[in-house]
């Protein structure tokens, strides 16, 4: 279902068995659990649709826990509540920009799962490098790019399929959230955790061995197509700090992490 959602909205263009279909209504009753989808073939347009949504987690139970690097990180019962809120049109081959869509009332499904949640420390030192953005913007960045580059690193720790990973991060709180995109979960994200002081250690040396200048990385380093808030915002450079603070860090789970803004 999260994927239908994200993929398969109305408006959604996608490619099968190399056709162009787009999708004409999509109607879901979660008192049920069913739904159902209208699409039509139509003429190649050289357009691709990405949804804009975001993810709300609640955690239910903590499992187990643990420390990595200094850093308190638990393995929990997550309850997942995503929304895709509406699409954006882009051209396939320039990227550029051809429309957003806003979908009223946005798409919204609930799951049960299973994830991780640390905190990550936030690179204070690094501020006064960058006078034109807010602490809190810098922070925003500086966590969302922690979350994309741990799980687009990590196929090499789990066997593959970090495209089945979701991840969260709040605001500019440092809570960090890493989950099963499967309802009921799949046990991804517990291979991730269970090799996490690693995955922390790739990230740092993917965002250090990136040529990049930007403040925000690149498709190399920090960027995801999975990214629900069109990879924005980010920051490279807080990312790296952050990691580098880990082995330093004396860092518990934040436990009023819902009252921050979500980043997917």
């Amino acid at each position: 279902m999260p994927m239908a959602a994200r993929e398969l909205h109305a408006g959604a263009i996608y490619l099968h068995g190399g056709k162009y279909y787009r999708s004409h209504s999509f109607n879901y009753k979660p008192e049920l659990g069913l739904g159902d989808i209208i699409v039509e073939e139509m003429n190649p347009q050289n357009q691709k649709t990405t949804s804009m949504r975001f993810a709300l987690p609640k955690m239910m139970q903590i499992i187990e826990k643990k420390n990595v690097l200094g850093t308190e990180v638990v393995y929990c019962d997550l309850q997942i509540t995503e929304y895709v809120t509406g699409y954006k049109i882009t051209d396939i081959y320039s990227n550029e920009l051809l429309g957003i869509t806003e979908i009223d009332p946005p798409i919204v499904y609930t799951f049960p799962t299973k994830g991780f949640m640390f905190t990550a420390p936030h690179p204070s030192q690094i501020i006064s490098r960058f006078p034109e953005i807010s602490e809190e913007a810098i922070f925003n960045g500086t966590f969302h790019a922690v979350e994309h580059v741990l799980i687009e690193s990590s196929s090499m720790l789990t066997g593959g399929g970090n495209a089945e990973l979701g991840g969260i991060s709040m605001g500019d709180s440092g809570a960090i959230f890493v989950y099963d995109g499967a309802k009921g979960g799949s046990g991804l994200s517990k291979l991730l955790y269970d090799r996490l002081e690693e995955g922390f250690k790739r990230s740092l040396i993917i965002l250090e061995n990136c040529t990049c200048k930007t403040t925000d990385g690149c498709p190399r380093c920090t960027y995801s197509y999975q990214c629900g808030n069109n990879n924005q915002p980010l920051n490279k450079i807080g990312a790296m700090e952050s990691l580098k603070l880990l082995k330093e860090s004396d860092l518990k789970i934040i436990e009023n992490y819902e009252e921050y803004q979500a980043y997917v």
